[in-house]
């Protein structure tokens, strides 16, 4: 009889003893982690002797990292989409990072994939999430290689640096960038630290690192750019996108193309307004320059004015395609800026 019978028949009982007590481990627990299967079975042998049915192993943590854990293995193999089981993000961390110590690799891709959610509804909601583990959270990426959670991260710091719609803080998000740089390798927390630099004109503080000639004029040449790219954003973009099976006539099709062009008009509109509101009051420029910012909140302004304001297409789907296709443009966009920041390296 092997170790995990006698755990199911009530010979053995198996107890992780973690930072702050005991816990009893479930025969799942057992089952799923081969570096915990490894270390009872060394213990299952050096206590025969001993006669005794209860095993004790070390494991790192707390009493209720493990119970989380022992939550998310119970929810791992469920093809639903739920609400994240722990909202604390500390505890997420630490549960994902004693997944990966237990080599329990479907757990920490749920986890990983909760912690970019609470990143996310925390930085929509408005949260001050300034002071969260940016560096461990990358870490954490690193260990996981979670793409997603490297975006989540990314985005969500650069919300974070931009809500305080502070210089300083571009500062703070140019320096935490450079640490993560240096640590992981994950340059995505420096660009956006280095783009708020830009666009706000952080680099003129008394406190800004003194940069070299070159990086300096580098500087103001990608502000030229910012400001190029959000002129261009005027002009109605994919007009010339159509659903090969709806958008067929010539009457039918030039509806589409001026409806189109009236909503990309109009949610540019509510996207400038809301721009400039953003920077009013502040003590600095920037919404001429701040092209991320503009391009999500296009976005979502396009999501706005389609569903408020469908108009009186013969061939919806062909404007349902022309906004699918407009967001793909927008991502493309960022993606360019983004590769216009990385430039200044």
């Amino acid at each position: 009889m092997d170790l995990l019978e006698q755990m199911l028949s009530g010979r053995f009982s198996l107890v992780a003893v973690v930072n702050d007590g005991q816990v009893a481990l479930s025969p799942r627990m057992f089952n799923v982690s081969p570096a915990i299967r490894a270390r009872a079975i060394v213990e299952a042998q050096r206590e025969q002797s001993k006669f005794t049915n209860r095993l004790t192993i070390n494991i790192p943590g707390t009493v209720q990292d493990l119970r989380t854990l022992e939550w998310y293995l119970l929810y791992a193999n469920q093809n639903v989409c739920a609400q994240p089981g722990e909202k604390d993000l500390p505890t997420l961390i630490t549960v994902a990072e004693l997944a990966m110590h237990l080599e329990i690799p479907g757990v920490a891709d749920l986890v990983t994939s909760d912690i970019s959610q609470v990143l996310v509804l925390r930085a929509d909601d408005g949260e001050d999430v300034k002071d969260y583990p940016w560096l461990n959270l990358c870490y954490l990426a690193n260990e996981t290689g979670h793409k997603k959670l490297f975006d989540s991260v990314a985005w969500c710091f650069l919300n974070a640096a931009r809500a305080t719609r502070s210089m300083k803080d571009a500062l703070w998000a140019f320096r935490i960038g450079q640490v993560v740089h240096q640590e992981t390798g994950y340059q995505g927390l420096w660009t956006y630290g280095m783009y708020l630099c830009v666009v706000w004109g952080a680099f003129r503080l008394p406190e800004a690192p003194r940069l070299i000639a070159t990086l300096a004029a580098g500087v103001h040449s990608r502000q030229m750019t910012m400001v190029t790219l959000m002129e261009g954003l005027v002009t109605p973009q994919l007009c010339e996108v159509h659903n090969s099976w709806e958008c067929v006539s010539g009457d039918v099709r030039q509806r589409c193309v001026d409806h189109w062009r009236a909503v990309w008009q109009q949610a540019h509109q509510i996207a400038s307004k809301r721009i400039y509101d953003e920077y009013r009051g502040t003590s600095f420029s920037g919404a001429e320059r701040d092209v991320l910012r503009m391009l999500y909140l296009i976005s979502d302004a396009l999501q706005e004015v389609t569903q408020t304001e469908p108009g009186n297409l013969v061939s919806p789907a062909c404007d349902l395609k022309r906004l699918h296709e407009s967001n793909g443009w927008v991502l493309e966009q960022q993606g360019t800026i983004r590769s216009i920041i990385n430039q200044l390296a």
